[in-house]
């Protein structure tokens, strides 16, 4: 059965993956990092295409684009090319680099891009080849920080997000997450769209969609009890009201998991720091969590307002 056709059209945003063959190496030394930011620099100018994030690890890459008018497959295919060729001439190798096909996830820009940007970044931290993603040259973190320059990295959409002070609140927001992994930004294995049910519809129906209104949080980590604090008081209600698990508890039950979802998801406190704070088991927070996703599902509009409340706090 022949692959299917990507969902294109003009400014969509792509997460790009690719990994070495068998995943072996294709960043053996510096200059072959060199030589691919030599590559995605080209890749812009050639496919006028936006680049707002990118992370090279030795045996993969990670690539945050956005296409224009030409096609993201055409972009990526010509810096898949143009790296194998290098690689191959230099190490006398036949044969593919990559493992395949880059893979290529369509994301609702609106709503992920910080998201894809924090999990990027933190990809050498998860790797364990440095202990603060700031350390790691091959990103684009130390563009966004301003210690080093690239021409052709597309700034401009994710430092906005992060008012006047872009680099300090940029790592505050890093900071958040230190263990952000994969299953939280892409919860499904197989996906290739990502974003709301009408999104998806739009993408795949109408062409370009409406762009969403889900914000993401930028706003410094809370404490689980000052977060508490302003959950509850949001809610008319007091924290010991929120812990009570008696019958007819709905809207207390209710607060509560809207609780753990800002805890667990938004501010990333540990699922156990979380269990040991209300006095519950790991095994209810994650059904807490499962729960609340099936309310934000039916109404995307709770994820808004929470970041707006907390937004107001911060």
């Amino acid at each position: 059965m022949g692959r299917g056709r990507r969902v294109c059209f003009p400014g969509a945003f792509f997460h790009c993956i690719n990994r070495g063959n068998r995943r072996e190496p294709i960043f053996c030394e510096e200059e072959d990092y060199r030589q691919m930011l030599k590559c995605l620099g080209d890749v812009c100018d050639r496919y006028e295409a936006r680049i707002h994030g990118f992370c090279l690890i030795p045996n993969h890459f990670h690539v945050l684009l956005q296409q224009q008018e030409r096609s993201v497959s055409s972009a990526m295919r010509s810096l898949g090319t143009q790296y194998a060729t290098y690689f191959n001439k230099k190490y006398q190798k036949t044969g593919h680099v990559f493992q395949g096909r880059f893979r290529g996830i369509l994301c609702d820009k609106s709503a992920y891009l910080l998201a894809l940007i924090r999990y990027l970044h933190l990809n050498p931290v998860r790797a364990r080849l440095v202990k603060r993603p700031q350390e790691w040259p091959w990103s684009s973190l130390p563009t966004y920080l301003g210690s080093i320059k690239n021409e052709w990295l597309y700034q401009k959409d994710v430092l906005a997000l992060f008012g006047s002070r872009p680099r300090q609140r940029l790592l505050e927001f890093l900071s958040q997450a230190p263990d952000l992994t994969r299953e939280q930004i892409y919860p499904v294995e197989a996906l290739s769209i990502m974003g709301s049910e009408e999104f998806v519809q739009q993408v795949t129906s109408q062409g370009e969609p409406r762009r969403g209104r889900r914000r993401e949080y930028t706003g410094r980590k809370l404490p689980l009890q000052q977060l508490s604090e302003v959950l509850c008081q949001a809610a008319g209600m007091s924290l010991e009201q929120v812990c009570f698990r008696g019958k007819g508890a709905r809207s207390q039950s209710e607060v509560r998991e809207r609780l753990i979802h800002v805890a667990t998801r938004i501010m990333f406190h540990t699922t156990a720091e979380v269990a040991r704070f209300l006095r519950i088991t790991t095994s209810a927070i994650t059904h807490a969590n499962h729960r609340f996703d099936s309310r934000l599902r039916r109404n995307p509009n709770l994820a808004d307002e929470l970041i707006a409340l907390l937004m107001e706090k911060k």
